[in-house]
């Protein structure tokens, strides 16, 4: 019994490690790429571009920004010539909430698994009396629990940079249908 607790207490620290590596890796990533998505993408809508920003959009898989600035802008793209705005402007923002809620999932990835086995770390230590096990449960359960209240400060930054991006692409439809209204 002693050692299935100690293997099991090993596991679910190298498990804790390996998810606190891979989500930090990606949120990296997603903020680079979107960072470095931003301010081409506004070049390109300023410009009139939508096509092309479609397609930088599509060089970008991390960025959150990149995915719901396609959703809206495809949207945009996709329109019916007899389409009302107001129809785009809900087909647009539909689109970017569907796009949101998968970036954001991709974000949260594997984190459940971390307030799982913080929950299971402690119990497993209580059923070995060596100190091995109670190292594993300290080494599994701190950094599981930090990591899981600084991933959920970032997933809220990750959210509000989302957020400006819809309310910005969904101001920047408007603006272009009703331009080509009054035309």
């Amino acid at each position: 019994m002693s050692k299935l607790v100690l293997f099991g207490s090993g596991l679910f620290t190298l498990i804790t490690w390996l998810v606190i590596i891979s989500r930090q890796v990606y949120y990296r990533s997603a903020r680079a790429q979107s960072r470095e998505f931003a301010p081409k993408a506004s070049q390109l809508i300023m410009a009139g571009s939508v096509a092309e920003c479609i397609e930088l959009a599509s060089r970008f898989p991390r960025s959150h920004v990149a995915s719901v600035t396609a959703a809206g802008l495809s949207a945009l793209q996709n329109k019916a010539s007899n389409e009302p705005a107001s129809g785009v402007v809900k087909k647009a923002e539909r689109a970017m909430d569907r796009a949101k809620q998968l970036s954001l999932a991709e974000l949260r990835g594997d984190l459940a698994y971390l307030e799982a086995i913080a929950a299971v770390s402690p119990i497993l230590a209580l059923l070995d009396s060596r100190q091995a096990a109670l190292f594993f449960a300290l080494t599994t359960t701190a950094p599981a629990i930090g990591f899981g209240i600084l991933s959920r400060s970032r997933l809220s930054a990750f959210e509000i940079e989302i957020n400006v991006s819809v309310s910005q692409i969904l101001d920047y439809i408007d603006g272009a249908l009703n331009s080509t209204k009054t035309a």
